[in-house]
This record gives structure tokens, sequence and C-alpha cells, in this order.
């Protein structure tokens, strides 16, 4: 498994808002390597669910392994959950105060399961954000970002580049002069 440049950055940011997460409920959305997700139980959430496809076994057994190559299995737990099924495993998660995803959006065809669910799960969490960061690789991104985001009233904040290299200041990522590009947005209820 690959970990994309999107999963270091938003590791980075989380590590810069580190106040912000103390005692939260977290889900990491396509959690892959879980480097985000892990870090949020390091730094003090009260509770952390990796979750990824339940189709891809293999996935799920990489998110327990770096559970328990990180020692937060006190805190952390991974459920398999795959974008636009609102099933049991959606019904029975935590009130939540955060979701995470880094390069959630690699696929166009995913891009309507992903608002699926992230929209019910801002209708169940109102005050909750969806922090995600992904890799520009195409010049319809955005616009297909802004038109999901109309269709499924939600509201996104662009992370400026200066927030995202004030969270890298200890040289893991040069994110002004990364290649290739990626940005961070914070959804919310429209």
């Amino acid at each position: 498994m690959y970990t994309w440049p999107s999963a270091t950055i938003l590791g980075q940011y989380i590590c810069y808002r580190e106040p912000d997460l103390c005692g939260k409920v977290i889900l990491e959305l396509g959690s892959g390597t879980s480097i985000p997700g892990i870090l949020a139980a390091k730094l003090n959430a009260a509770e952390v669910i990796l979750s990824d496809n339940i189709l891809e076994p293999k996935c799920l057994d990489i998110c327990r392994k770096a559970i328990e190559l990180n020692g937060v299995g006190d805190r952390v737990k991974v459920v398999g959950l795959t974008w636009g099924i609102i099933d049991e495993t959606v019904a029975g998660l935590p009130k939540l105060d955060l979701i995470l995803g880094s390069d959630c959006f690699y696929d166009k065809e995913d891009y309507e399961d992903i608002f699926a669910t992230v929209s019910h799960l801002i209708d169940r969490n109102p005050s909750a954000e969806f922090w995600t960061t992904y890799q520009i690789r195409n010049c319809d991104h955005a616009l297909l970002l802004a038109r999901l985001l109309r269709e499924w009233n939600l509201e996104a904040a662009l992370v400026p580049a200066g927030d995202l290299k004030a969270a890298a200041d200890n040289d893991i990522a040069d994110v002004e002069n990364s290649r290739p590009t990626v940005e961070m947005i914070i959804i919310c209820r429209g």
C-alpha cells in the first residue's frame, strides 16, 4: 500500500491543529495506511474510527496493523465502510466531531458516493467538519467539487497554502513547491 502525499500533508495539519483534537471523536474515511487517524489518536483524540472499503479486507487489515504498531488500540477501532452505502455500520457510528479524508477524491466516479456519505454524516453530526486533502490531477476537479458541494448543500473553505506550510514547518513536505499539487478544504453544512 502506498502513502499518498495528501495523507502526509493532512497529518501535518492535524499536528498543527493539535489543541482542536483533544477529547474529540474522529472518523477517517478511506484510511489506507491510517496516518491522519493514528496521528489524531496520538494527539489525544478521545476515539478514532478508521474506515475503508468493506470489500477490501486487505485495506482493513492494514488499518488494524497500524493500530497495533502504534499502540493506540485503546482508543482506535476499524470499521468497513463503503462510500455511498448508508448501512448499519454507518448508523452505528458514535456522535462525531470531525471527519478526516486524505486523497479520497482520487477517482471522479467515487465523488458522488463520498459526498453522499459525508452529507449523511454531517446531517447526523451538524457541528462536524470534514477535513480533506487531495491531489489536483485534472483541470475539471474544482468544477466537479463545486457542483457537488452545491447539490449536497455543503460549503467548503480552502485552507490557504500558508496554513499548510505552517503545518509543515518541520520540513517533512514543502507544500508551496511540492509536485504534485495538494490542496485542503474543510467541508461543513451550508
